[in-house]
């Protein structure tokens, strides 16, 4: 009954920002229990209902507010009780609804492990060495020269650690690429308008490198720039043949934990697979996606499970995530390598990007972004599943080929910074 109600209600309102669906208190009741955010919508639906009863807003006002707000003013208008502000301030932090077969549970505790491989590159009870000891041993990780440039989280890559970054970057853009997605390089640099579409404004405001004197943030990631080139589009009937992108990009975060030498970080690489389709083709594009980024964890033969997100673990905008773990034998842990997320039309109705169906209405873009994978904590997996006994790195056979056919990695000396006088 609940699978019947759910397609109902997204044939006839679409998705939760339609201000319909938002009125629907008995869907959005469960719903937004489900996301952990029910006393936010209660919120939100309380103060609407009171000033559209004064004439002081109405869908149009609010859809319009929420398209060009900025930080700033969301902030001067909480502050100085601005009634209009501070409600769509209330509507930019309510979540997606989630997909129907996504669990409901709190941070992790609800997640669902669908299946793990149960090949493991190191043998039970052999003695094995954490990432930070082999690198730093290997001469890839200098810790000490890292803070006498930067700080804590910007890491450098040294020798054969710098071209190993390199190979996996380009075997995942030359898998996705040979799987139909187009590569794209994007620029670093994002508007702020970029991350209200995402969802990542006003939420992490406080969690963005912000370039002080403009309006421009590093990117958290690439997807945020693959999803605003949608902006104002309007693709007709041509999404039949969904988009498909794939780029790399530095992304940048400020992390509220304690950072680790190359596993979390202030500064990482991320692949990036992003797809805008019809309402009806993302299943079908979420799992081709799937399928790519598995390709990849394959070729590299790690040991890695596919994870379904429950609902308290998903970011605001997803309404349907899969994350892929690898395990890493030195530090005996599964590391996130890969999230998988469809958004539904959450971020399309911020930009407005539409397409018409086959009846000719029109009806807001679909989109999925992929990470394939995180780089810092790939390669820290690498290491760790590839260590041999004499303290080397095997090179999976897979990556050969991008590092001048080398089969190991072993210590290398590394650049003389100090040089005598």
């Amino acid at each position: 009954m609940y699978a019947i109600y759910y397609k109902l209600a997204k044939y006839l309102i679409k998705d939760m920002l339609e201000i319909d669906l938002l009125q629907n208190k008995p869907f959005m009741h469960r719903e937004m229990s489900r996301r952990f955010a029910r006393d936010e919508y209660d919120a939100f639906i309380d103060s609407y209902e009171k000033l559209s009863r004064k004439g002081i807003i109405n869908p149009q006002k609010l859809t319009d507010v929420a398209r060009t707000t900025t930080l700033e003013n969301l902030q001067d208008g909480i502050q100085q009780q601005d009634s209009v502000l501070t409600l769509v301030d209330k509507y930019l932090r309510l979540p997606n609804v989630a997909a129907p077969e996504v669990p409901t549970g709190e941070n992790r505790k609800g997640d669902v492990v669908v299946f793990t491989t149960d090949k493991l590159n190191i043998e039970p009870g052999k003695k094995t060495q954490t990432y930070i000891d082999l690198g730093i041993k290997l001469g890839i990780f200098n810790p000490e020269q890292n803070l006498n440039v930067t700080a804590e989280g910007f890491p450098f890559l040294f020798g054969a650690g710098a071209s190993l970054d390199r190979a996996l970057v380009n075997l995942m853009l030359d898998t996705h690429a040979k799987n139909g997605y187009q590569e794209i390089m994007a620029p670093t640099l994002v508007n702020e308008r970029s991350l209200f579409t995402t969802g990542a404004f006003p939420l992490y405001g406080d969690k963005s490198f912000h370039i002080e004197g403009t309006d421009l943030y590093l990117n958290p990631t690439i997807e945020v720039q693959q999803t605003n080139l949608l902006k104002n589009a309007r693709f007709g009937n041509k999404l039949e043949s969904p988009l498909r992108l794939v780029g790399y990009s530095r992304s940048f975060r400020i992390e509220d934990e304690p950072m680790t030498l190359y596993t979390r970080l202030h500064e990482f690489g991320k692949t990036e697979i992003f797809v805008a389709s019809r309402d009806e083709d993302w299943r079908k594009e979420h799992e081709r996606a799937l399928e790519s980024v598995e390709e990849v964890l394959k070729s590299l033969e790690l040991p890695y499970r596919k994870v379904l997100l429950c609902t308290g673990s998903m970011g605001l905008s997803y309404h349907l995530t899969y994350d892929y773990e690898v395990f890493a034998p030195g530090s005996d842990e599964w590391w996130e390598v890969a999230s998988c997320s469809s958004h539904s039309d959450y971020s399309s109705r911020y930009m407005d990007a539409t397409y018409q169906d086959h009846n000719g209405i029109t009806n807001y873009v679909h989109t999925l972004h992929v990470t394939s994978v995180s780089l810092p904590r790939i390669l820290s997996a690498v290491l760790e599943n590839y260590q041999l006994e004499n303290g080397n790195i095997q090179i999976p056979t897979a990556l050969s080929p991008y590092m001048r056919n080398s089969r190991e990695i072993s210590p290398s000396t590394q650049p003389d910074l100090k040089p005598d006088l």
